[in-house]
């Protein structure tokens, strides 16, 4: 890594804001060790005060597959053809997520998106494309807890899980460009999922600071920010 690419990140990072909305109910089987401290609610486009971090800490020591971000949708018009390929700039996120737990100091036994690619690619035909996932059956639940995810999203979250034999699934469900006063900034929705229990654990959306131009910046801040959340605080 150069020393500029070092200092891009942190730059990114200490301008990012952590926005967190609440918890889904956790399934009944779920055991004291993997019950994260429910995330307070926070309005959208007010400034959090600091970092609230590690309301994810307990999920450090449990064994999870993170997917790739999914989705991006870019909405400010200046900034939508500096974006460049969709899938690389959501690459980008993925690996600066996956530096950034380490960055953390977090010692975790996660599948990472490339793990899950190259498992995909010694599977064909039993496990789905991690990077094209069927997520129309999400909505439905974030909006009612008490409902269960369906198939195929189930099925393919549950393979995945029985691979690396994990339990839990994160999952970057949208990267966002959206406008705002500033001009423009970076907002990610993202779930955690018990596949055992096809329940939504917790939901959240983390946004950066408003920005006049586009930077590939806001892809390292935002995932900084998401590993925060799993940093346990001191």
């Amino acid at each position: 890594m150069t020393a500029a690419s070092f200092l891009l990140r942190i730059a990114a990072r200490s301008s990012a804001l952590v926005l967190v909305a609440a918890c889904a109910r956790p399934a009944a089987t779920q055991t004291p060790a993997t019950n994260p401290t429910p995330a307070p609610h926070a309005q959208t486009g007010v400034p959090a005060q600091g970092t609230p971090g590690g309301i994810l800490a307990s999920f450090v020591t449990e064994a999870m597959i993170v997917l790739p971000a999914q989705r991006l949708h870019v909405s400010v018009p200046d900034w939508a053809d500096k974006v460049g390929d969709p899938r690389a700039y959501l690459g980008t996120f993925d690996d600066e997520f996956a530096f950034a737990i380490r960055d953390h100091g977090l010692k975790v036994h996660w599948a990472f998106p490339p793990d899950l690619a190259r498992s995909a690619r010694r599977n064909p035909g039993y496990t789905a494309d991690p990077y094209e996932l069927t997520l129309a059956p999400l909505p439905p639940v974030e909006r009612d807890p008490d409902k269960l995810i369906a198939d195929p999203l189930a099925g393919q979250l549950r393979t995945f899980t029985g691979l690396f034999d994990a339990r839990y699934a994160l999952v970057p469900v949208e990267l966002a460009l959206v406008p705002d006063p500033a001009g423009g900034h970076a907002a990610l929705h993202v779930v955690i999922i018990d596949t055992r229990a096809a329940r939504v654990m917790w939901k959240g959306d983390i946004a950066s600071d408003g920005v006049r131009d586009f930077s590939p910046a806001m892809a390292a801040g935002i995932a900084g920010r998401l590993a925060d959340l799993f940093t346990p605080a001191r």
